[in-house]
């Protein structure tokens, strides 16, 4: 089963007040999320989607808890989801379209974090694979 993996940018000084998935839309200045099949599909993606420096909170998930991508990473990150977009592009087949889709949704979500100045959170969503 493959889990949603949501996204949200944080300015860096709110990320202490995240104790619940709940407060992502109070804290957060964009959401978004993408399958994490896409680690399956493209493993180079892992430290984009799976990576980050994992948050003290009592979330959890029986894959991984919360992380966080320091503003300072989230350039990396952003350029690893849009090296492995174009490399998807290239491919024919039903899987790379989706993979496309999946990985821009991603992208976005970084580059509005990398143009905010702001960190990303990181977190699998336990209600809807």
């Amino acid at each position: 089963m493959a889990h949603l993996v949501i996204l949200a940018s944080i300015p860096p000084d709110r990320i202490e007040e995240l104790t619940s998935p709940q407060a992502l839309s109070r804290l957060a200045t964009r959401i978004g999320h993408c399958s994490h099949f896409l680690v399956t599909v493209c493993p180079e993606v892992a430290p984009a989607l799976d990576g980050g420096v994992p948050l003290e909170t009592n979330m959890w998930h029986p894959i991984r808890g919360p992380a966080v991508y320091p503003r300072d990473s989230v350039p990396t990150a952003l350029a690893i989801l849009e090296e492995t977009t174009e490399q998807q592009r290239s491919r024919p087949g039903e899987y790379a379209a989706w993979a496309c889709g999946e990985l821009s949704r991603a992208a976005d979500l970084f580059r509005h974090a990398k143009e905010q100045g702001e960190a990303v959170i990181s977190m699998l969503d336990l209600t809807r694979p």
